[in-house]
């Protein structure tokens, strides 16, 4: 058995109070009750510690041996010193962490007999890694023989297949998404549209329940990557300005909640085209040397959104869609904090954080990978707004991200 990880997972290290964010404040953090008992337990535990640890948690409902860490009013996890540290584990070791505290931000991935993990980019730690690291997310296999105790999240358990047939490609799929994006002779947006053509051809098969027809379609699409017709015809796309004025703003506000498109309004408070290109060239100076960025964060939303099988109930082409829609907030986001050339003020969970320069790049990455990938329903609810505006074609698709 082995692990297939893009090369940074290799390379993490929390850099701890040094973050220019934190992970303990606003996060469901949660901790099974062997967990709690072992810190309890322990023998050189102090009367203070043990005392809050009785009392900083909260049971699931559903579940009587899982628990959650009950924040303070600003949303700050009890056990976080002044220093940004944990009480637990200077007091009694990181072993006494619980397995969310410990495996943070990385997260593993069963897909049958492969097992696949990465890493968060709500983690500014692996931001800087893809910002800075043109080779950050080549693909690379790892032994997993020594790795024990690990929690998965099963995306093609055996009796999903059975309703869902498809499945069984998950794999295949994956790979071929993967090699997709990765494809340096390709614009990194006129990969993701042609992956949405090839994520709606699919799911006709799959509608067809021509399940089996999956692996002969995708040896077709590749053939068709460097189709110099079909990428002009994607290249000359043009912007939409309405529609990312309209309703790519409208779901940044709906969904996300340290959106910055507001500061692409002028003082009238009107969506400005002029800041707009004024913010997408400052990006682009920003990037220059560094073009690889945007590649490497659509690469790692491929884990972070498991495609194309996020949703089993749901079809590959709308699984694909949330994908697309993410890159094109996280891009409409990237330009609207390029469109100053002044330091921005993030706020979450109680916290200020006033970034400049490439930190502006990495905090506005950061927070909106935490609004849409790390937010229970947020996910859903994006398939559901595309949905109800009929974003159910390539096309459409095309212009979230042109």
């Amino acid at each position: 058995m082995y692990y297939r990880q893009p090369r940074y997972f290799g390379e993490f290290m929390c850099v701890g109070d040094d973050c220019p964010e934190n992970c303990c404040y606003g996060w469901r953090i949660d901790w099974s009750k062997s967990e709690i008992d072992k810190v309890k337990n322990a023998e050189n535990i102090s009367s203070e510690l043990k005392e809050l640890v009785e009392n900083s948690f909260i049971p699931n409902e559903t579940n009587e041996e899982e628990f959650q860490i009950k924040f303070d009013d600003n949303g700050k996890c009890p056990f976080q010193t002044d220093e940004g540290l944990c009480k637990i584990q200077r007091e009694l070791g990181a072993e006494y962490l619980s397995h969310t505290c410990t495996v943070y931000p990385r997260c593993y991935i069963s897909v049958g007999n492969a097992l696949y993990r990465y890493c968060y980019t709500s983690c500014p730690v692996i931001i800087k890694s893809l910002l800075n690291n043109e080779n950050a997310c080549d693909p690379v296999n790892v032994s997993s023989n020594k790795d024990t105790g690990k929690k998965y999240v099963a995306i093609n358990e055996a009796k999903n297949e059975k309703k869902y047939p498809e499945l069984k490609y998950r794999g295949e799929l994956f790979e071929f998404f993967y090699e997709l994006i990765s494809d340096k002779k390709i614009p990194v947006e006129s990969a993701i549209i042609l992956g949405a053509l090839a994520a709606q051809k699919l799911t006709e098969f799959v509608t067809l329940k021509e399940y089996d027809r999956i692996p002969e379609a995708l040896k077709a699409f590749r053939k068709q990557f460097h189709n110099a017709a079909q990428l002009n015809s994607i290249a000359n796309i043009k912007p939409n300005y309405h529609l990312k004025f309209g309703f790519l703003s409208q779901m940044i506000e709906d969904i996300v909640e340290n959106g910055a498109t507001i500061l692409l309004r002028d003082e009238t408070g009107t969506l400005n085209i002029d800041l707009y290109n004024e913010g997408e060239r400052r990006l682009s100076e920003a990037l220059k040397g560094r073009e690889f960025f945007m590649r490497n964060l659509a690469l790692n939303l491929l884990f972070e959104f498991a495609v194309p099988f996020k949703f089993p109930n749901k079809t590959i082409f709308e699984n694909y869609s949330l994908y697309v829609t993410a890159f094109g907030l996280l891009k409409l986001n990237l330009i609207a904090v390029c469109s100053v050339d002044k330091g921005i003020t993030f706020r979450t969970c109680g916290q200020s954080f006033v970034y400049y320069g490439d930190d502006k790049l990495v905090g506005m990455t950061a927070i909106i990978c935490r609004g849409i990938c790390q937010s229970v329903g947020k996910e859903e609810a994006l398939i559901k707004l595309l949905k109800d505006n009929k974003f159910t074609t390539p096309a459409y698709l095309a212009l979230l991200v042109k």
